[in-house]
Parts: structure tokens; C-alpha cells; sequence
């Protein structure tokens, strides 16, 4: 959420200061400089990569968990159900996690 609230922020200040420029060009507004806006689409565009990242391993994981939840599914006796639990309770975890750091990016 804390990426999500940084790229809406960066988003409403540009579109403030283009809103504020193209409502009133006579009174005279301080515009971002040229370092300021590429500061901001630096940033962004790091973001983007960062949730992309995020994206491609929370489907690498999901599919992995997948895989051997239907593999758990398709135990026919206790001992191999019981054997197949530590691969799935891997996966979730893994899965867990990446979901959390998405969050939080």
C-alpha cells in the first residue's frame, strides 16, 4: 500500500500543478522544474518494476502451490497425504510472503 499511496501522491501533485496552470494562466504559479518531474517519474517508474517483480513471483508461487495442492488432492492413502503436506505448507509460505512484500512495496 505505502507504493500505491506514493504513485497516487506523485500522480494528484502532477495533475494539480497542470490543472492549476490550465485553469488560470495569469496568475503566476511555480512549475516544477525540469529535475523535479524527472525525480518523480524515476521514482515511479521504480516502483513499477518493483510491483512487476512482485507480480511475475506471486504467479511463479501461486502456480507452485497449485501444482502441489492438486498433487495433495490426488493422495489416495494417509501416509501419502502426511508426506505431501510439507511441499504445500512450503509453497504457502512462499506464496505468503511474496504476497506481503507486494503489499508493502
Amino acid at each position: 500500500m505505502k507504493g500505491c499511496n506514493a504513485v497516487g501522491v506523485c500522480v494528484c501533485e502532477c495533475v494539480c500543478v497542470s490543472v492549476c496552470v490550465s485553469v488560470d494562466d495569469d496568475v503566476s504559479l511555480a512549475q516544477p522544474d525540469r529535475d523535479e518531474l524527472q525525480n518523480v517519474l524515476r521514482t515511479l517508474n521504480s516502483k513499477l518494476e518493483d510491483i512487476r517483480t512482485c507480480s511475475d513471483l506471486i504467479h511463479k508461487h501461486g502456480s507452485s502451490l497449485q501444482r502441489a495442492l492438486v498433487d495433495l488432492e490426488q493422495s489416495d492413502s494417509a501416509a501419502d497425504v502426511a508426506a505431501k503436506m510439507k511441499p504445500v505448507n512450503e509453497r504457502a509460505t512462499l506464496f505468503r510472503i511474496t504476497s506481503s512484500a507486494m503489499i508493502n512495496v
